[in-house]
């Protein structure tokens, strides 16, 4: 009877949650893609009930619809291809309407909003040309994922001033129609920052601001940008900023070089919020085409490491897909060819409440992990 008893309250504790320590990777499921898609993994979105995923696909200025079950669909075609001039997903993101894909052309005159239904399907198509206050830009265009933090936008853009004019870095401004821009930062060059900036996901809010995973410092470390600003002094040591792009490279030699630079090291790659903390995804190179992929909970009220999870995947690249049911993980396999192309080849889904559980403590969790000395 003893035995039954004990049993039993185990039970409940587990599904309460109550003694539980880290998520057990049976909160993690994986099914295999059926289908094939080949392209430059920049980002992903859930669409509304987060049922489906919508992949960018920027070879073919496609989206293509992922089922939770890993099944492909059929490829959406919003806009024109044109070879000359094509049209292409520039940034997905979210705000209080649902989810939007924000699609450019390649000579950046022309800005469209997209947004869909459960299914897919596109059910608003607009213009963002007369987005901002004309007097100062011609035409914006975030980059990658938006963030939103009390009444404002943060992210990184690229700005067309003029018809000679363009420049790009990181931005914020309001979101009332007619805004005008401010630049925090601006990107010079083929600089490691504003390769990492384009590529991967490095703002996130939370109810206390925004922040930045910023590659300006060695080590990396997370800035807090608004409403104030500060640099936190706690983040996961042993990780390092990838190496500069040899100089005198550019156009595929440059993004092969630095490719290889940030596969063989270990690097940060991208920070999410949850619960009201911070995630920072790091990649560990465990040999050819095989990497450790962690998250790091980060306390920016408390600015200390609070845990740290191993995702189950050795996948060369992983591409994160935060939702506020579950996230979604996708497994891609290695580079190229094309350079940079990779092949999509499973799909990680774990819940929602499994990134706001009890983690594994991190090293020194609770204290302020000090890197190398970091610049100003």
């Amino acid at each position: 009877m003893r035995r039954a008893l004990l049993a039993l309250l185990f039970f409940a504790m587990a599904l309460s949650g109550e003694g539980a320590g880290a998520p057990s990777p049976a909160a993690f499921s994986r099914v295999p893609v059926r289908g094939e898609l080949v392209t430059y993994f920049t980002f992903a979105l859930w669409a509304p009930g987060e049922q489906l995923l919508l992949v960018n696909h920027p070879r073919a200025g496609q989206l293509v619809p992922l089922q939770r079950d890993g099944q492909l669909q059929k490829p959406l075609q919003p806009l024109t291809w044109e070879e000359g001039n094509p049209m292409f997903a520039n940034a997905m993101g979210y705000d209080e309407k649902g989810p939007f894909v924000l699609y450019r052309d390649a000579f950046f005159h022309t800005v469209r909003e997209l947004r869909f239904d459960a299914q897919g399907r596109i059910v608003s198509n607009e213009s963002w040309e007369r987005r901002f206050d004309g007097s100062q830009v011609q035409l914006a265009c975030p980059r990658h994922t938006p963030v939103r933090f009390a009444g404002e936008v943060f992210c990184f853009a690229t700005v067309r001033e003029s018809e000679t004019k363009v420049r790009q870095g990181l931005v914020r401004y309001p979101e009332t129609p007619g805004a005008r821009l401010t630049f925090l930062r601006e990107h010079q060059g083929n600089s490691v920052e504003r390769t990492m900036a384009w590529d991967f996901p490095l703002l996130a809010a939370t109810s206390q601001g925004v922040f930045l995973l910023d590659f300006s410092t060695e080590p990396p470390s997370v800035l807090h940008l608004a409403p104030a600003s500060r640099r936190l002094a706690s983040f996961p040591p042993g990780f390092q900023r990838p190496p500069e792009i040899p100089p005198g490279l550019g156009g595929p030699d440059a993004a092969e070089a630095f490719q290889e630079g940030l596969e063989a090291t270990p690097v940060p790659l991208g920070l999410f919020s949850a619960a009201g903390k911070l995630l920072i995804l790091t990649r560990t190179p465990l040999g050819k085409d095989r990497a450790r992929w962690e998250l790091h909970r980060l306390d920016p009220a408390q600015d200390r490491l609070e845990g740290v999870l191993e995702l189950p995947t050795t996948a060369p690249k992983v591409l994160v897909v935060p939702g506020s049911k579950r996230w979604a993980f996708l497994e891609l396999g290695p580079a190229g060819p094309p350079v940079g192309a990779r092949k999509l080849l499973g799909l990680l889904e774990a819940p929602a409440a499994t990134l706001a559980a009890p983690w594994p403590a991190a090293p020194g969790a609770g204290s302020k992990q000090q890197g190398a000395a970091k610049k100003p």
